[in-house]
């Protein structure tokens, strides 16, 4: 819209045409990814000639495609560029902090996001327990992947045969309650990739117990892992169940942030109650 004095478009008044073209485009979807005239119409309340004339500018300058056999629309290949490019300038852990420190705030228990290293999770972002007795940890800590919490969580989701099937000679000992059985290993990262969850009891580190869940990408691929550890006697079995859906909703927003599609994580709800109130966030 423009001032009837300058021409100039008033600020904080987008023009309806902007409005009705972001409509347009977010009618489409994985589920639905070809729409008709008629259909796209309907769905943004608008009549049949605006969103044809629409979908012709739109397709004019790649945002949309026409499926010529049918008449129907898809989204077009400018999309894909300029989603690669919001995405490259994503840095997983300016995404990440807000998300750990809430975490952290909330269970006051150390939180750590970890990425895989060749032979190890390592440790990318840290956010020490406010209790006196907490778990330790730094940016740089590599975590062995068959008994620590992001360890099992970056073996499992992994796609590189290598670091899926650990040999006995790998499994190092650190505790008594260590696995270094392989085929027991394998169990473990299958029920890892079926509930989301990737836990440690003592096993790296005595009276340790930690809890960890995947980060996703826009490419559906797990790239990094939150974990939260804190001492045995208060990280119980039972702690570790009402702490779950904390970690892995932590998780799940960063990846939505990364541009995760909305496939994944099936084990999550997204019905929880906030992770934080404004309240508890407030200094």
């Amino acid at each position: 819209m423009t001032s009837a004095a300058d021409g100039v478009p008033r600020r904080g008044r987008p023009t309806h045409a902007v409005r009705h073209a972001a409509a347009v485009l977010g009618t489409f979807s994985v589920a639905e990814p070809f729409l008709g005239v008629n259909e796209i119409a309907r769905r943004v309340g608008l009549n049949r000639s605006t969103v044809s004339r629409l979908l012709q500018t739109l397709q004019e300058l790649g945002f949309v495609a026409c499926h010529e056999p049918t008449g129907r629309y898809r989204l077009g290949l400018r999309i894909a560029e300029l989603a690669g490019i919001a995405l490259a300038g994503l840095d997983l852990r300016d995404v990440a902090q807000v998300h750990l420190r809430r975490l952290n705030l909330i269970t006051r228990e150390t939180i750590n996001l970890a990425v895989w290293d060749t032979d190890a999770a390592v440790i990318i972002d840290h956010c020490p327990g406010l209790e006196p007795i907490k778990a330790l940890g730094w940016v740089g800590r590599r975590h062995p992947g068959h008994c620590t919490s992001v360890g099992k969580v970056l073996l499992a989701f992994s796609d590189e045969p290598d670091r899926l099937a650990p040999t006995s000679d790998a499994l190092q000992t650190y505790t008594s309650r260590t696995v270094t059985d392989p085929e027991r290993l394998q169990l473990e990262l299958e029920e890892v990739r079926r509930t989301g969850l990737g836990v440690n009891r003592a096993e790296f580190q005595d009276g340790l117990n930690a809890l960890a869940a995947p980060v996703w990408n826009h490419e559906s691929r797990v790239q990094a892992a939150v974990g939260l550890a804190g001492p045995a006697y208060r990280l119980t079995d039972t702690q570790i169940a009402e702490l779950t859906p904390r970690v892995q909703e932590t998780a799940l927003a960063i990846s939505r942030e990364l541009g995760a599609p909305s496939h994944v994580a099936p084990w999550t709800s997204e019905r929880h109650e906030p992770i934080l109130t404004p309240a508890v966030m407030a200094p």
